[in-house]
């Protein structure tokens, strides 16, 4: 049975414990078993996994997993090797005659890029610790950077705590760097060949990966910022169009409120959800990031229309970070009726209303004494219930709206850039001329009539309106 656990300490007296688990990796090998003063359970484990996995303990090179042009590309691609890059490269120059080297590998264990004291070089190419080379449990067995992988946490093996024979000489420390989805994108990992373990060398890696993490996060954040503006500034632009960011993952990263109305968008964006995961919108973006703009068909079974989109892409800082999203309907809905049997009107008559029909202009009905009128939405200020009517504020004063209730208004008038303010209020943003707060949470938005009314927006929805008008 393994003893110890994961956090291990090597006494000063290191070679006596290396000898003990030496001893013990023996017996492993020769009986799949563990004596009773085996090795700590982190590395146990591993063994138990690399012997499944059908590793060759006899190994003396890791495989080569990745051609020279194909590390060049990653280097060149991938974020993490992008933002590494400055950082580890300023700290390797402080490594030269330190007897370690220093890896950054991808969420793969393959090796992107290695540095540090020249004096290892021969020692590293014997193994093939070399960009391109693969460091994963599955691999190579036992070792930092495959068991950082696997468990997410960092973690130091040293000489023969290493399953195979060609890295017995080599004391590992490795950190994951996780991105600001708090995604495992890469290990950093500092080695040292022929030298007793220390903790500092663990710590070590640890801060690394920390600032590598920072540095994502940061720039992740930056990128973000950028969506948002580009989805506000394409809102105004295209003031019909649903709009919808999306970063080089394929993942939601903002929307504006037609947007977030016809397909729903709020958890997704709150969530970061991969465009995938939306009815409708699954199969518009192909992988990555779209590289030049092109125009493709989504649909909303919700509503029965068919969406034509406009996929534009957003450089930033030379690179491009992600996609937007133009959605308009296309004329007509998803399936027209059908003719009547008796009907003269052939079907194409029937498609012909379907369209004109779905582009006849929007009105709502409004009760004045025995007449009803019709009011643009863009005349109304605001609906609110009182009593037990919803009233329609306008220029010209206020309007009983003819209406089935609350839900049903907001399901009309929030795909023409109305906000639900509160329980009673709806309140149309282009008709705001001030935002007010009233506390961190809450705020009043004040419209554009002759008297400057107040509307409070609730608790609950100041948090939406923050998120949609970017404040």
């Amino acid at each position: 049975m393994a003893g110890g656990d994961e956090f291990h300490v090597w006494s000063q007296d290191y070679r006596r414990q290396e000898r003990a688990i030496a001893l013990a990796r023996e017996a492993y090998l020769a009986t799949g078993g563990f004596a009773k003063a085996g090795p700590r359970t982190l590395v146990a484990d591993s063994w138990v996994r690399s012997r499944l996995q059908g590793v060759d303990p006899a190994r003396r090179q890791i495989p080569m997993a990745l051609s020279p042009d194909e590390v060049a590309q990653a280097n060149e691609t991938l974020e993490v090797a992008l933002v590494a890059r400055p950082i580890l490269l300023k700290f390797s120059e402080l490594m030269q005659q330190s007897g370690h080297a220093l890896l950054l590998c991808d969420a793969a264990g393959r090796v992107l890029q290695a540095a540090g004291d020249v004096s290892l070089h021969r020692a590293a190419e014997a193994a093939r610790s070399v960009p391109g080379g693969q460091w994963s449990e599955a691999a190579a067995g036992t070792n930092a950077v495959g068991i950082a992988l696997q468990i997410g946490h960092p973690a130091q093996i040293s000489l023969s705590e290493h399953y195979c024979e060609g890295w017995l000489q080599w004391t590992c420390a490795a950190a994951p760097v996780r991105d600001a989805a708090g995604e495992l994108v890469g290990v950093v990992d500092i080695s040292g060949y022929r030298e007793p373990p220390h903790p500092h060398t663990l710590a070590l890696a640890e801060s690394l990966a920390a600032d590598v993490g920072r540095a994502l996060r940061r720039r992740a954040e930056q990128r973000f910022r950028v969506l948002q503006r580009e989805v506000a500034s394409r809102s105004l632009e295209f003031p019909s169009d649903a709009v919808v960011a999306v970063d080089r993952q394929g993942r939601i990263r903002a929307a504006n409120a037609l947007a977030n109305w016809v397909f729903n968008l709020e958890r997704a964006v709150g969530e970061q959800l991969p465009l995938a995961a939306v009815p409708g919108l699954a199969r518009v973006l192909g992988t990555g990031p779209e590289l030049s703009e092109r125009e493709g068909l989504a649909e909303d079974s919700r509503h029965d229309r068919l969406y034509r989109v406009t996929m534009l892409p957003v450089p930033h800082e030379g690179t491009v970070i992600g996609t937007i999203l133009l959605i308009r309907p296309l004329a007509g809905r998803l399936r027209t009726p059908a003719p009547v049997a008796d009907s003269a009107a052939p079907a194409s008559a029937a498609s012909a209303f379907a369209a004109e029909a779905a582009e006849a202009p929007f009105r709502l009905v409004a009760r004045v004494g025995e007449r009803r009128v019709l009011v643009p939405p863009e005349k109304v200020y605001c609906a609110q219930i009182r009593g037990e009517a919803i009233w329609l504020r306008t220029a010209d004063g206020e309007l009983e709206a003819v209406t089935g209730g609350m839900k049903e208004l907001e399901g009309r008038l929030v795909p023409a850039g109305f906000f639900r303010a509160n329980r009673t209020s709806l309140v149309n943003l282009r008709r705001v001329k001030e935002i007010h707060p009233l506390s961190r949470r809450t705020v009043d938005l004040v419209l554009g009539d002759a008297a400057s009314s107040r509307v409070t927006v609730s608790r609950r929805r100041t948090t939406h309106l923050r998120r949609l008008l970017h404040f």
